[in-house]
């Protein structure tokens, strides 16, 4: 009996150290600077959908500066660090 539970519980140890490799970093990535943003609320065409645009135009929402992407030089930065966007 002794045995098969140490066999029990060095195969269970043994697959949770597997998971652990198996799983990745992530890391969230939040930018507030849009200054140097290439979009302009004027064309949201540029970064939103018809549908998107469609359905604030019926529920009477404004297209705001928050609304604009970052600048795409910020996430290139990150791109460049070997780091998967």
């Amino acid at each position: 009996m002794n045995k098969i539970l140490l066999i029990g519980l060095l195969v269970l140890s043994g697959l949770g150290v597997k998971a652990q490799e198996v799983l990745s970093t992530r890391y969230w990535i939040y930018f507030t600077d849009k200054s140097n943003t290439p979009f302009t609320i004027d064309n949201p065409d540029a970064y939103l959908s018809k549908a998107s645009i469609e359905r604030r135009q019926k529920m009477d929402i404004k297209i705001t500066t928050s609304d604009l992407p970052v600048d795409p030089e910020y996430v290139d930065a990150i791109v460049e660090t070997g780091a998967a966007v």
